[in-house]
């Protein structure tokens, strides 16, 4: 008997299911990096999506992390709400074609197309691969580095003949 009420639930949602939307994978065609939202070609029908939103896992007004899909991307779609109509882009995929970087187990890699990346090692040291350019003060455990860059920009050296050099020329 009580099998029977069990059949007669997993029927009722069987069917409840049928109508709702599926996860869905995708190739994005077009992006807007400005309103985080992209066209989406859905596979293997070929049905391309309205502007559908893009989640990001970090945002507030006007800061946040933002990474807008770029046209050839595989994505995977959510139906919003169980509707098969109205999609939400929930994240990437890597692929065949498509190789994740480089990494560890328990690393975290950041890298652009352009090579640069920033990389969290197992080791405890952070790696960065490119230019880095800073707008404020960089610290080490010593304190600012534009103190020693002061210390060096006024230091002098006795020459050989006793007579002190002169103040360094700025290099930069």
């Amino acid at each position: 008997m009580i099998d029977d009420f069990f059949d007669t639930l997993g029927h009722g949602v069987s069917r409840g299911q049928a109508g709702l939307g599926q996860p869905r994978i995708g190739v994005v065609t077009s992006s807007d990096g400005q309103r985080a939202l992209a066209k989406v070609l859905l596979q293997p029908e070929g049905v391309l999506t309205g502007w559908l939103p893009v989640l990001t896992h970090w945002c507030g007004s006007g800061w946040g992390l933002a990474c807008p899909p770029s046209p050839g991307d595989q994505v995977l779609i959510l139906p919003q709400e169980g509707d098969p109509q109205h999609g939400l882009i929930v994240g990437r995929l890597f692929s065949n074609l498509v190789r994740p970087p480089p990494v560890n187990p328990g690393e975290l890699a950041l890298t652009h197309q352009s090579g640069c990346s920033i990389q969290l090692l197992n080791s405890g040291i952070i790696a960065i691969q490119g230019d880095l350019r800073v707008s404020g003060d960089v610290y080490d455990a010593h304190g600012a580095l534009s103190r020693l860059r002061n210390d060096y920009n006024v230091h002098i050296h006795q020459a050989s003949n006793g007579q002190s050099t002169s103040v360094p020329a700025p290099q930069d």
